[in-house]
């Protein structure tokens, strides 16, 4: 009897062997370099991310769930405040809200899987301060146009094309299943707006900006 073959979910290894020459070697020059964090290997990434995306700009972070947070943060969500996000999606979409001490709202999909629109709308209050539609398994959300900021989640869609109003700003994750996946973990903060990618990239390292980057403070409370 023939044994049945297994498919994996994702194939890392598969990955890396097509790159692996290359990636050694960029691996060796980061640590020979005793750059460990940022630098111009994190700025490339970066620009690879920017120009995947079709976007202006992106700003390197640790994971997806910081590039959710980070977004969510920068266009103005506080605790107390509400976030639509939709039924259907991995609980990072959720928790980021929930982390920042807003509340989740969860509205139905539609049968693509992604945010039904209309239900987003219907579920705006005036506690409402932003709208996480998710592109699912490549499928593309459609974008509400409700005035409110619009953080999108496109870690399962990396390279679609973008359709219909411009989000304010999109996180991915590249975890190493994802369409465009890391070596460990990693994740990208991306958007057209300059002020508030400045702003993701200051709250990213607890709110510190400037060429000297210890010594300019800009009255934001961030993480790492």
């Amino acid at each position: 009897m023939t044994p049945t073959p297994t498919i994996t979910m994702a194939d890392p290894l598969g990955r890396l062997r097509e790159v692996q020459a290359d990636a050694e070697q960029g691996v060796l020059e980061v640590l020979r370099s005793g750059r460990f964090i940022g630098g111009p290997v994190v700025g490339r990434a970066e620009q690879a991310a920017a120009r995947l995306f079709g976007v202006a700009g992106a700003v390197g972070v640790g994971n997806g769930t910081d590039a959710l947070m980070l977004a969510l943060s920068a266009v103005g969500v506080r605790r107390g405040h509400q976030v639509v996000v939709p039924a259907l999606t991995f609980f990072a979409t959720a928790g980021a809200v929930a982390n920042l001490g807003a509340e989740p709202v969860v509205v139905d999909v539609l049968p693509d899987g992604c945010m039904d629109p209309a239900a987003a709308a219907a579920a705006i209050t005036d506690r409402t301060a932003a709208v996480v539609p998710v592109h699912l398994y490549g499928s593309r959300a459609q974008l509400p146009d409700l005035g409110l900021p619009v953080v999108l989640d496109a870690a399962q869609a990396a390279g679609l094309p973008s359709q219909g109003p411009a989000p304010s700003l999109t996180a991915i994750s590249c975890y190493p299943t994802k369409t465009w996946g890391a070596a460990g973990d990693a994740g990208f903060v991306l958007g057209d707006d300059e002020q508030a990618l400045a702003r993701v990239r200051a709250l990213a390292n607890h709110g510190l900006t400037g060429p000297h980057e210890h010594q300019s403070i800009h009255g934001l409370v961030g993480r790492n």
